[in-house]
C-alpha cells in the first residue's frame, strides 16, 4: 500500500478552544401552582394510603417504590427535580420513558403516540410521601418547590403489573431473571426480597447474583401461580423469564464442498500481540492450534457437535475470513485468538445463562482483551423500559473504551411479531457494535431476512450498527470448518459480526501505532456502505466495509482525516474542517463520524449514557452561522425520537453535500454533555471524554485533494504503516 493514500492522522491538531454562546430564557409551565396542587395532592394521598395498606415484608425498612411521571415539557436534565426530592428525603433510585397525552400540552400539535415523558422510581417511606403532600399546603412555599411540583404530570405507586415483561408458556414452574432497584450497599432491600420470595414458595439463586450500579439481577424459581403475589415486593423493578441461548439458529448447511483440498496457511499470525476473545461454544481440536488457545471451564468440558460446529465457524470467521473465493491455501491470521468454551451440554443444570455471564465478566475483567466477539446471548428482543442483564453489564466494563466489540443481533429478523424481530441483547450495547446479517457481498444487496431490525432504545437508537455478509439461500456464507477439512457454506448473524471483528483487527494489525477500540469503531461505522432505499431500522450505519485496507485508503480527490482527542466539562472545543485550498471543479461532499465510550446508568434506562456532545456545524468556520448536519431523517416516527435524545447518543455519523461556494473553512463546534442518573452531574465527578472524530472531504471532478490537504496543514500526517507483512485481503 506504499503509493496508496493513506488515513491522515493527527486531526487533534486542528482542534483549539472556542466560547459557545448560551441560549434559553424562561422556562413555560404547562399548569400554574394552584392548579398543580390540586391535581397532585389527591393522586399523592393514593399512595399514601396503598403504602399503608401494602403487607410490610413487601416494604424493606418501611420503603416503597413509586412512579413520578413528570409533565412531557421537562425531559432535559436541567429540569430534574432534586430540590423537592431532597427537601422531603426521597431517593431518586431509577428511571424510565413513556409516551403519554399530557392533561395540558405546551405543543400545538401532539403526536398521536402521545409525548415522551421521563418516569423517575421514587423510593421513600409512609412518612417521606405524607410529607411531600403537606408541602403543598405549606405556607410561603419558595418558587423554586413551586415550580418543582408543577413539573409532576402523575403521582402512583409502582404497580407489580408493570413489572412482570415477558413470561414464557409452558411449565408451571418459571425460571426467572429479577431485577431489584439495589445497589451493593443495600444489603437490606436483598435481605428482603429473599425472605418474601420465600414466602411465595420461591427459590433464590443469590450466590448467581450481579450487580451493577444501583441493580442487582438474580435468578429465581417459582411456580406461575405465585409470580403476581413476588412481584408485590416493592423495590422489583423487573421479571421476566430467562431466555434460552440464542447459539447455533438458524446455521444452515448448504452443498458446501468448494474445495476439498484447501489447506492451512504455513506462517504464524501476522501480530501475536493482539489479544483477541471469542466467546462460543468451544474448539475441541488441535487442528487450528497454531492461532487459538482453547479455555475451558469443568462444567463447559462436556459439549455438542453443535456447539462445536458454532465455535468452529465463528473462529474460522475471525482467522481466515469469508472464504468464497479462497482457491487452495487460506490467508495468514491477523493475530492469535482466544476461544473461550463459556457454554457446555447442559443436561438439566444452569437453564438461567447467569454462569456463562460470569464466565465472560471474569475474562473482560482479568484479561481485559483488546477484541471481542459475542455471537450468542439470551434469544429475547430489547425492551425500551428496561436493560437486560447481558446489556447491562458488559456495557458496564466496557465503558473504558479499551475493547473494541462486535455482537451479533440475532436471527429473528423474519419473525412476524415485530417486537420479537427486534435486535436482541446485548447487541443493543452503546459500547460495542452490533452487527446484522447482508443477503450478498455484490453490488446489489440488502438486509437478510433472518436479522433482527430496530430501533434500538434511545440512547443506542442506531440498532443494529451496521450490517455484513452472513448468507442467504442464494449466497451461503463460506468459511472454512476443520472438522470437514473444507469450505462449507452457513448462514446467520453470527458470521457477520466475526467478519467486522477481523476487519478491525487488520487494521490494527496494519498499523504502526495501532488506533484505540473507539477509533476502530469510529472508522467501521465512517466506511460503512449506505443502502439507496433501506434506512437504519433495518441496517443501521450500512454495511460495513470488510477489507481491511479500504478502511484506511483515501481517493485522490479526497482526504480523510482521523482526530483523537479528549474533551472536558465546560470546555468547548472548535475542530477545523480540512478544506482544500484549490479550485473545486464540483460539489464538495463532507462525511463526519463522531464515536466515544460512554458510562452508563443501568437503573437509568431513559438516560442511560453519562457522556453526550453536542456537535454545531458552522459551513463558514468564522461566521456564527450553523447549519443542521447530524440530525437523523431515516426513523419514520417521532417516537423514535426525543427532541434532545441525539446529544446523548455514543455515535453520530452522517454525510452532506454542499455546493463549493457556501463552503469557506468550516469547523464542528462541540460541547461535552454530563449527567448522572438523569440529572447534572456535580463538578467534581466529571471526568475528561476521549472521542474521536473521522471527517471526509472529497470533491466531484477534483483530483489532487488528498495531497492538498497536506500541504495545507503541515501539522497533518498520513498514519504509518507496519512494515513487516504486507496485510492479505
Amino acid at each position: 500500500m506504499a503509493d496508496k493514500n493513506i488515513l491522515i492522522g493527527y486531526g487533534e491538531t486542528l482542534v483549539s478552544p472556542v466560547k459557545l454562546a448560551k441560549g434559553g430564557g424562561d422556562k413555560r409551565y404547562p399548569y400554574e401552582f394552584s392548579t398543580a396542587r390540586a391535581r397532585l395532592s389527591k393522586k399523592i394521598q393514593n399512595v399514601v394510603e396503598e403504602v399503608k395498606s401494602a403487607d410490610p415484608a413487601t416494604t424493606p425498612h418501611g420503603e416503597a417504590v413509586v412512579e413520578m411521571t413528570l409533565h412531557p415539557a421537562f425531559l432535559a436534565k436541567s429540569y430534574f427535580p432534586q430540590q423537592l426530592l431532597s427537601e422531603f428525603s426521597l431517593r431518586h433510585v431509577g428511571s424510565k420513558g413513556r409516551y403519554l397525552h399530557p392533561e395540558k400540552s405546551l405543543r400545538k400539535v401532539v403526536p398521536e403516540e402521545g409525548e415522551a415523558a421521563p418516569v423517575l422510581f421514587i423510593a421513600g417511606s409512609k412518612d417521606n410521601f405524607e410529607a411531600l403532600n403537606e408541602g403543598l399546603s405549606r405556607q410561603g412555599l419558595s418558587k423554586v418547590f413551586q415550580d418543582d411540583y408543577r413539573k409532576i404530570e402523575d403521582f402512583q405507586i409502582f404497580s407489580p403489573n408493570h413489572k412482570i415483561k415477558w413470561i414464557s408458556e409452558g411449565s408451571d414452574e418459571l425460571e426467572l431473571e429479577v431485577v431489584l432497584h439495589a445497589g451493593t450497599h443495600q444489603k437490606y432491600i436483598l435481605d428482603g426480597f429473599m425472605a418474601w420470595a420465600q414466602e411465595c414458595g420461591a427459590e433464590v439463586y443469590v450466590e448467581k447474583a450481579i450487580y451493577v450500579p444501583m441493580l442487582t439481577f438474580v435468578p429465581v424459581r417459582v411456580s406461575r401461580g405465585s409470580l403476581g403475589k413476588l412481584a408485590q415486593f416493592s423495590f422489583i423493578r423487573a421479571i421476566r423469564s430467562i431466555a434460552p441461548l440464542r447459539v447455533h439458529r438458524p446455521v444452515t448447511i448448504r452443498d458446501s464442498k468448494i474445495d476439498a483440498d484447501v489447506r492451512l496457511p504455513s506462517e504464524p499470525a501476522l501480530n501475536d500481540e493482539v489479544a483477541v476473545a471469542i466467546f462460543d461454544g468451544g474448539i475441541g481440536h488441535a487442528d487450528l492450534n497454531p492461532w487459538v488457545d482453547e479455555y475451558t471451564w469443568e462444567d463447559t468440558k462436556s459439549t455438542t457437535a453443535k456447539l462445536l460446529m458454532h465455535g468452529n465457524a465463528v473462529t474460522s470467521t475471525v482467522l481466515f475470513g469469508e472464504s468464497s473465493n479462497v482457491k487452495a491455501v487460506l490467508p495468514r491470521p491477523y493475530s492469535r485468538v482466544r476461544h473461550y468454551r463459556v457454554i457446555g451440554k447442559q443436561d438439566g443444570g444452569d437453564p438461567d445463562l447467569f454462569d456463562v455471564l460470569h464466565k465472560i465478566d471474569w475474562v473482560l475483567r482479568n484479561d481485559q482483551p483488546e477484541f471481542v466477539n459475542f455471537s450468542l446471548g439470551p434469544c429475547i428482543p430489547i425492551d425500551d423500559d428496561d436493560v437486560h442483564v447481558w446489556t447491562t453489564l458488559l456495557d458496564h466494563r466496557l465503558s473504558n473504551g479499551r475493547t473494541f466489540a462486535t455482537v451479533a443481533v440475532g436471527n429473528d429478523g423474519d419473525d412476524t411479531d415485530p417486537m420479537m424481530s427486534r435486535v436482541q441483547p446485548p447487541s443493543d450495547m452503546v459500547n460495542a457494535i452490533g452487527v446484522g446479517a447482508a443477503d450478498s457481498q455484490g453490488v446489489q444487496w440488502s438486509r437478510a431476512s433472518y436479522s433482527c431490525i430496530g430501533p434500538g432504545r434511545s440512547p443506542g437508537l442506531m440498532k443494529p450498527d451496521g450490517v455484513a455478509f452472513g448468507g442467504s439461500e442464494s449466497e451461503p456464507f463460506h468459511v472454512y470448518s476443520p472438522g470437514a477439512g473444507a469450505i462449507i457454506g452457513l448462514e446467520g448473524t453470527s458470521f457477520a459480526a466475526p467478519l467486522v471483528l477481523r476487519a478491525a483487527i487488520g487494521v490494527a494489525a496494519s498499523l504502526e501505532a495501532p488506533l484505540s477500540a473507539t477509533a476502530l469503531k469510529a472508522l467501521m461505522v465512517h466506511g460503512a456502505e449506505a443502502h439507496g432505499t433501506v434506512g437504519g431500522r433495518e441496517i443501521g450505519w450500512g454495511r460495513f466495509e470488510t477489507n481491511p485496507d479500504n478502511l484506511i485508503v483515501c481517493k485522490d480527490n479526497e482526504a480523510m482525516v482521523i482526530y483523537q482527542g479528549v474533551i472536558n466539562p465546560g470546555q468547548p472545543v472548535r475542530a477545523r474542517i480540512p478544506f482544500p485550498d484549490m479550485k473545486l471543479n464540483g460539489k464538495v461532499t463532507i462525511r463526519a463520524t463522531f464515536a466515544f465510550s460512554a458510562p452508563t446508568d443501568p437503573a437509568h434506562s431513559l438516560n442511560y449514557t453519562k457522556a453526550g456532545l453536542n456537535v454545531i456545524f458552522r459551513p463558514n468556520g468564522g461566521e456564527k452561522k450553523s447549519v443542521s448536519f447530524f440530525n437523523q431523517d431515516n426513523f419514520d416516527s417521532e417516537g423514535d425520537l426525543r427532541r434532545d435524545a441525539q446529544k446523548w447518543e455514543a455515535c453520530l455519523s452522517r454525510t452532506r453535500r454542499f455546493n463549493p461556494t457556501t463552503l469557506n473553512e468550516p469547523v464542528f463546534d462541540v460541547e461535552y454533555l454530563t449527567r448522572d442518573e438523569g440529572k447534572a452531574m456535580r463538578a467534581k465527578d466529571q471526568q475528561p471524554l476521549p472521542y474521536v472524530l473521522v471527517v471526509t472531504v472529497s470533491v466531484d471532478k477534483t483530483p489532487g485533494v488528498y495531497n492538498n490537504v497536506l500541504q495545507k496543514y503541515k501539522s497533518l500526517q498520513p498514519v504509518k504503516l507496519a512494515t513487516q507483512v504486507q496485510i492479505q485481503t
